[in-house]
């Protein structure tokens, strides 16, 4: 069955939920991955919410992570020069959501039961 070669290197978690639904057949599998990248904007283009700052899915703060940085984006575009406005959002939005955002290989272990 191909949910069988394709977990085989997934957590005991994925194992385990696996074992004890042997007869189901409409599990949805996907890969999870975060993008690090330096900076979040390149002259009059910025990466807002989870372009930007990817959120775990089990955090359910992404929506508010995405307005608290359009708010600061729109103050700091109120108060300066664009590329200065875009480096002050990306400053305050990576101090803020760095202790957020959970390495993917925690998220799994933390899912265990």
């Amino acid at each position: 069955m191909l949910i069988d070669t394709a977990s085989q290197d997934a957590s005991d978690t994925i194992k385990r939920v696996l074992k004890e639904h042997p007869d189901t057949n409409d599990f949805y599998m996907d890969v999870l991955m975060q993008v690090e990248i330096d900076r979040w904007s390149n002259k009059r283009v910025v990466l807002l919410g989870d372009a930007a700052h990817g959120m775990t899915l089990f955090s359910g703060r992404g929506a508010s992570a995405a307005f608290n940085g359009a708010s600061r984006l729109a103050i700091a575009l109120s108060e300066m020069e664009i590329e200065e406005a875009m480096q002050t959002y990306e400053q305050q939005m990576r101090c803020s959501s760095s202790d957020l955002i959970v390495p993917l290989p925690v998220i799994d272990r933390s899912l265990s039961v």
